[in-house]
């Protein structure tokens, strides 16, 4: 886990109720799993994991030795989550619909994501991201503080 927390900014801001006025926010503050969320963070880990290893089985040695230059580069948490994205959606072991449905869980949990600040992630907030959005802030969230 490389922070406690991190901020996250989404590309499609979305509205929200605050001071009795509707405003547009984009920006997210993220904050590592505690134990109260160990379940939804296990299950995720688990995936990635099991992903991962299939890619790795499934890689021939020629390719593994062309893509090791590029192992030492130091990358975003944005980088990064993108590459996890793409094992995932590679994998014949691990469905993307369930990484998404757990990481939905988790992310609405309490102290885990704050929208501008001060409001707490929901049910209808989450509704609300765009699609590109959730698959940025699924793979940002893992890199943050999952692997």
């Amino acid at each position: 886990m490389n922070n406690s927390s991190v901020e996250f900014y989404l590309k499609t801001p979305i509205s929200i109720a605050k001071g009795g006025e509707t405003v547009e926010v984009s920006l997210l503050e993220l904050t590592a799993p505690s134990s109260k969320v160990r379940t939804q963070a296990a299950k995720l880990k688990q995936l990635v994991m099991r992903s991962i290893s299939e890619v790795n089985d499934n890689i021939s040695d020629e390719q593994r030795e062309s893509v090791e230059p590029d192992a030492e580069k130091e990358m975003s948490a944005d980088e990064s989550g993108e590459a996890l994205l793409a094992v995932l959606g590679v994998s014949k072991s691990v469905d993307m619909e369930v990484a998404h449905e757990v990481f939905a869980e988790l992310i609405k949990k309490e102290g885990i994501c704050m929208v501008d600040g001060d409001v707490k992630m929901t049910s209808p907030l989450y509704d609300k991201l765009n699609f590109d959005d959730c698959e940025r802030l699924l793979g940002f969230y893992i890199s943050s503080f999952l692997l």
